[in-house]
């Protein structure tokens, strides 16, 4: 379903371009979602020197002191495409959808059937979100043939769109993974991309998984979903030993909250130097 070619270019601004499910990015850095829900922030992150920017998480209705709902976020990016000039260092956005929180969980393929189905045009990517609470009850084992059943209805409301409106937007799986664990369940996801977040425990933070989980996963996932590591990446050594070691992307939050756009910079300088490095 996905495509995950190798190739990887320098960008005209001297960072490294890379091709993933389809699309090129200009940098492997991205921002994970949580910064900017609203897209309020949009112009100012697509300054950083980000390869994406993930926008959300966001519900199909609006969540007060969380998150403005799916269809306002589709209006204010819908404004943003309409007056941005693209370039080929703009960084792709992605959308982040997630379950909306007062609803059963047997609503969660509906949820996210709505959130797919508003930000369709306007996003570069979409992001499944089952790291939040509201949705990670699905991962329980008792609940397997809930989550077969609510991917699948993901999958086909892909399909849907994809024919209804002749532009496919890939599409991601954002899940909580164990340092260590079997991967192999994951390669029969068949969706575009997966988003790892890495953690010893569902009450532990985030963590930098080492090489050989990410080369593990990474071979799990291969060829048709890409691996982006969406936890734990602090310096450009950490997103240099994560794209090594076969992921394709890599995405910052903690480190990017403490330290701004330095962190960008810093990273991409890095990834530029290893790279000089090698040539």
């Amino acid at each position: 379903m996905g495509v995950n070619p190798p190739a990887r270019q320098p960008a005209a601004d001297g960072r490294g371009c890379v091709a993933a499910f389809g699309l090129v990015f200009p940098s492997p850095v991205g921002l994970a979602a949580g910064i900017d829900r609203s897209g309020e922030r949009l112009a100012e992150l697509e300054r950083q020197g980000f390869g994406f920017v993930e926008l959300g998480t966001v519900t199909p209705e609006s969540v007060a002191g969380h998150n403005p709902g799916v269809d306002a976020l589709a209006r204010v990016l819908s404004r943003y495409r309409a007056t941005r000039r693209r370039g080929s260092s703009e960084p792709l956005i992605g959308v982040n959808l997630g379950k909306q929180p007062q609803h059963p969980l047997c609503e969660a393929g509906h949820d996210f059937e709505v959130g797919m189905r508003s930000a369709w045009r306007y996003a570069d990517y979409l992001a499944i979100n089952l790291t939040g609470p509201a949705a990670r009850a699905l991962l329980a084992e008792d609940r397997a043939h809930e989550l077969r059943a609510v991917l699948e209805r993901v999958h086909e409301q892909q399909e849907r769109l994809s024919a209804a409106t002749g532009r496919r937007v890939p599409v991601l799986i954002k899940c909580p993974v164990r340092p260590g664990g079997s991967y192999d369940y994951m390669g029969s996801l068949r969706f575009d991309g997966v988003i790892a977040v890495f953690e010893d425990g569902p009450c532990d933070p985030p963590v930098l998984p080492a090489a050989q989980d990410v080369a593990r996963l990474a071979q799990a996932l291969a060829p048709s979903t890409a691996l982006v590591v969406g936890s734990g990446i602090r310096s450009a050594g950490d997103a240099r030993r994560c794209l090594a070691a076969g992921a394709r992307l890599v995405q910052v939050y903690r480190a990017y909250v403490e330290q701004g756009g330095e962190l960008i910079e810093r990273i991409n300088r890095g990834l530029t130097a290893a790279c000089g490095s090698l040539s």
